[in-house]
């Protein structure tokens, strides 16, 4: 039985194909004096989208389609679908994101993770009645098909940011697959944390019964083929042997350590004396990255990387950081690489 989703998302062209929005779960029941009582069943909507024919003409969309449907095993795998009518942290859609546009908690003087979510608020003042999304911010850089569902070029910058009462974090660490952010230092006491970004959203097939009905030259019928509807904010985030390839994980403050990517993305060291950490097989990281981004918190000592041969990587001196990167040459010898 699957517990989780694939951290990969649907290729963003397909995302014009797709139409749809939220739809609360209401029980409506008549009396016979024809008044109503309703009941909501779900305290927050469930996002549904359809693919509908006429939105894919190549036969090229319905066979990379089905071939992702096959992958996902229906309905048993989530994944992460870009929304063309919702992707954006900023209220009116049109303006870049800013570190300012979502609240997302309160600082207690030692706190410094924070869970992602985009607040919908209603205009007619009823602030009960707001309700949070599970979002999930997209790192990198701005693909060609990003770029037009974006209005930007293509190579942009569309990594999130975040700020603490008004003042942009450059240190802050975003775990998209935890959808949390890492402050490089806990907020004070009251002090409004927000972030702001464009986002993803994990999503699982709905196509429990019948499958998929498709001809050499499209889909069978005009109605909706493949149907996607949002995951459940308690859906498990997508694990790996060891845990998330997005968690945390503290390092020793003195002697030596493995460096795992099993183990999470982001290593915290308070280093109290020399701390050596060893990388597992280079095997388990693909050429580039990051793979993982080692902070050393601590004011003296320096945090030695080494592989896991013991040859130099490089070192993260007293309060540096640095992400892991893997090279590849033309003979297609693999190093890895540290830059801070």
């Amino acid at each position: 039985m699957a517990t989780s989703w694939d951290p990969v998302l649907l290729p963003p062209g397909y995302a014009y194909g797709f139409t749809g929005g939220p739809a609360f779960d209401t029980r409506i029941t008549e009396t016979d004096g024809g008044g109503e009582f309703r009941v909501q069943t779900l305290e927050e909507p469930k996002w549904r989208w359809q693919a509908l024919r006429k939105n894919f003409s190549a036969d090229a969309d319905v066979d990379g389609l089905i071939d992702w449907f096959l992958a996902r095993r229906g309905p048993l795998y989530g994944f992460l679908f870009l929304d063309p009518r919702d992707f954006s942290t900023a209220a009116d859609k049109v303006s870049p994101p800013t570190e300012l546009d979502q609240i997302i908690g309160f600082g207690d003087g030692t706190r410094t993770r924070f869970r992602l979510r985009k607040q919908y608020r209603d205009p007619g003042g009823m602030t009960a009645r707001d309700f949070p999304r599970r979002v999930v911010p997209l790192l990198g850089t701005a693909t060609p098909e990003m770029g037009r569902i974006f209005d930007l070029d293509p190579g942009t910058n569309i990594a999130p940011q975040a700020a603490a009462g008004g003042v942009y974090d450059s240190g802050a660490t975003f775990l998209p697959l935890s959808q949390e952010v890492v402050l490089s230092s806990p907020p004070g006491v009251g002090v409004a944390v927000t972030w702001g970004g464009y986002h993803v959203a994990p999503v699982r097939f709905d196509n429990v019964e019948g499958g998929i009905e498709a001809t050499i030259t499209g889909f069978l019928t005009d109605e909706a083929p493949f149907e996607l509807v949002s995951l459940p904010f308690d859906d498990p985030v997508p694990l790996i042997a060891g845990g998330s390839p997005y968690g945390h994980e503290v390092l020793p403050t003195i002697g030596s350590c493995e460096l795992s990517g099993r183990k999470g993305f982001l290593k915290e060291c308070t280093t109290a004396g020399a701390v050596t950490g060893y990388l597992d097989d280079l095997a388990n990281y693909p050429t580039g990255g990051p793979h993982m981004r080692i902070v050393n918190l601590g004011a003296v000592q320096s945090i030695t990387v080494r592989d896991a041969v013991g040859n130099l990587v490089g070192t993260i001196g007293p309060l540096g950081r640095a992400d892991l990167f893997v090279k590849e040459d033309a003979a297609g010898n693999r190093t890895p690489v540290l830059f801070g």
